[in-house]
């Protein structure tokens, strides 16, 4: 049965001079692959902006079971993006949530609340005008709520280590080489408190915003399996040099 879908596209790939796979993250369906073909006619600036990453896109498809790539129709878009594409560092955020996002969700099912998050984010990040310097940092870790891996916070204090692996904090240091130390610490319970609203209240310099991606990746590839070293995280650093 044909059914009217909205997605947030994660990733594209072609395999062909007039095909492409599209990876999706969809409102009804959760994460899903579908086939896409762009004829030569059709290939036009407006048309290959439907598949830019975090776009989204309505269209109609007949979602089969016993499918792993369906095809789709009538494809549209429902947000224009004026602003993110016009900015070259929000377009590398945009960048590096899609490579977070297509490496979370691998069978993800049905979750609205995780579209709606990931739709309202993107929403806030377009109508930014400043103060976004930290938005991709917030969103990772706002992210670890809707994904099953927001670590325990509790009982915090100055004095204590935090055990990546446990995902809590610790008297001892933790005997492997995954762990967090004070002073470093302290920015835990900030982190976990943020917003996009407040995430401002973070000063942080481009070395600091550099580390705190290098461990949220590896507190990532810990507790999600087949997460990778973000490609995109080189180039981020490079934005914002």
């Amino acid at each position: 049965m044909i059914e009217r879908l909205r997605g947030i596209v994660l990733r594209t790939v072609k395999y062909t001079d007039n095909d492409m796979m599209v990876d999706m993250f969809t409102d009804m369906r959760g994460r899903c692959t579908f086939s896409v073909r762009v004829s030569h006619k059709a290939r036009s600036l407006s048309t290959m902006s439907l598949w830019r990453p975090l776009s989204q896109v309505e269209f109609d498809s007949d979602i089969r079971p016993n499918r792993t790539v369906n095809n789709l129709k009538n494809a549209r878009t429902i947000a224009d993006y004026t602003r993110i594409n016009a900015s070259i560092v929000k377009s590398c955020q945009v960048l590096f949530m899609a490579e977070v996002l297509y490496h979370c969700l691998k069978n993800e099912p049905r979750n609205r609340a995780l579209y709606d998050f990931v739709n309202l984010s993107i929403g806030w990040l377009e109508l930014a005008e400043r103060g976004y310097s930290n938005f991709h940092i917030v969103f990772m870790v706002q992210l670890m709520r809707f994904v099953g891996i927001f670590p325990n916070m509790d009982n915090y204090t100055p004095t204590l280590f935090f055990d990546m692996m446990e995902g809590c904090y610790t008297y001892l240091p933790p005997t492997h080489a995954y762990a967090i130390r004070p002073p470093e610490t302290e920015a835990l319970p900030v982190l976990a408190r943020l917003n996009y609203a407040s995430m401002r209240v973070l000063k942080w310099n481009r070395e600091q915003r550099g580390r705190c991606l290098k461990l949220l990746n590896d507190f990532y590839r810990l507790h999600i399996p087949s997460f990778p070293e973000l490609q995109s995280l080189d180039v981020l650093t490079q934005v914002f040099d």
